[in-house]
């Protein structure tokens, strides 16, 4: 039987070619920067895992890590349910209350880091699904990043230092 073959287009092997140069740039960028911080952070999973395992034994240290892991499951499975229920909510035409969307993102971040296997990112998750800390961190990332006096909140101009124009008509030159 006979197979034919499309030889492939130089345009596209150009294409292709710059492809590969910039994922190379990306392990390159994945290696120098992501590669260390995640290789100290196995260090120190590591690490935890052997002084837990120290003071409760290897079975009580893998019971442990197998029952975060089920509670981060259930963590997860209880901040779907509560998406839900605020997707529909805001379906039948009521607003979610500030931060709440933020709020069930970061809880979901901290059950998936308890569902991850080791006792650092089972820390770090316990801490976030505590609701204040979730309700703090949520109010820090919907503040808006002020410059200045903080609590600057309006300018007072004179009469003279301010005038009414068309928006339309005047346009201001583009930068360039």
């Amino acid at each position: 039987m006979m197979r034919w073959v499309a030889l492939p287009d130089p345009a596209s092997k150009a294409a292709t070619l710059g492809e590969i140069e910039r994922m190379k740039g990306f392990s390159a960028l994945f290696r120098s920067v992501f590669g260390p911080v995640i290789m100290i952070w196995v260090v120190a999973e590591l690490a935890a895992f052997y002084a837990v395992a120290r003071v409760v034994g290897l079975g009580g240290a893998l019971v442990a890590g197998v029952l975060t892991t089920l509670f981060g499951f259930s963590l997860l499975r209880e901040n779907a349910a509560v998406a839900l229920q605020r997707l529909r909510a805001v379906i039948d035409g009521t607003t979610p209350r500030d931060g709440a969307i933020a709020e069930g993102m970061i809880g979901a971040f901290g059950a998936m880091l308890l569902i991850l296997p080791g006792f650092l990112s089972d820390l770090v998750g316990l801490v976030l699904t505590i609701p204040s800390v979730r309700d703090d961190l949520a109010m820090k990332m919907r503040r808006p990043a002020r410059r200045g006096d903080p609590e600057l909140t309006a300018i007072d101009l004179n009469p003279s230092e301010w005038r009414i124009t068309d928006a339309s008509s005047e346009r201001r030159p583009r930068k360039q």
